[in-house]
């Protein structure tokens, strides 16, 4: 009984992964894309890879996706979302960064990343633009990212501000963009996840 009781308290704690396997066309070349679904220790989501049609999935994909991931409990959710859409040889990725609640220490914020696929079949970066807050206004007040919000008054707070960007740049992969092109960006991830979604309902 009591090994049975014990099994059944580990299981939320057990990493779950749901594969599907499917093929995309990007320009003239084939590719595998498996989509993996897993659950592990209150997180869970699901991930896009793409690999070579024939290649081996031993090994890193081409490129990767995050479709949906969500940490946290009912007071402090950290939420990123994702999709991908192709055109012509490109393929382009959308992601999303949400918080709720208690969640100070959690990114939020837009990303678009362009890939091309090469005339070898090689997935290349071509291009990213991102805006993202690392966390709360109040979580690190001696952060940089205060300077998002109001305008640095000498050198010292635009140097805290280029490096906070640098360290975004750095992590996720795009030019960091603010304002207007900030506006821009925001808006078309939302419609490329709101096509993702009514793709979905029908």
């Amino acid at each position: 009984m009591l090994k049975t009781i014990t099994l059944l308290f580990l299981l939320p704690l057990l990493l779950f992964s749901v594969e599907s396997i499917d093929t995309i066309d990007i320009g003239n070349t084939h590719f595998t894309t498996v989509t993996e679904t897993y659950r592990e220790y209150g997180d869970r989501g699901t991930e896009l890879k793409i690999y070579p049609q024939k290649g081996e999935r031993d090994k890193l994909p081409l490129l990767a996706l995050t479709s949906q991931y969500i940490s946290g409990g009912c007071a402090d959710k950290s939420i990123e979302e994702g999709t991908y859409e192709i055109n012509g040889s490109k393929i382009i990725l959308y992601s999303r960064w949400e918080r709720s609640g208690t969640a100070e220490d959690a990114p939020k914020g837009d990303r678009i990343q362009v890939y091309r696929v090469d005339d070898n079949g090689s997935i290349v970066y071509e291009s990213g633009k991102l805006y993202i807050e690392l966390y709360t206004k109040r979580y690190d007040p001696e952060s940089g990212m205060q300077y998002l919000f109001s305008v640095p008054k000498n050198k010292q707070e635009q140097e805290a501000l280029r490096m906070y960007k640098k360290r975004v740049e750095d992590i996720y992969e795009g030019e960091f963009v603010q304002g207007k092109a900030a506006k821009a960006l925001h808006g078309e991830v939302e419609e490329a996840l709101m096509r993702k979604y009514r793709k979905l309902w029908h």
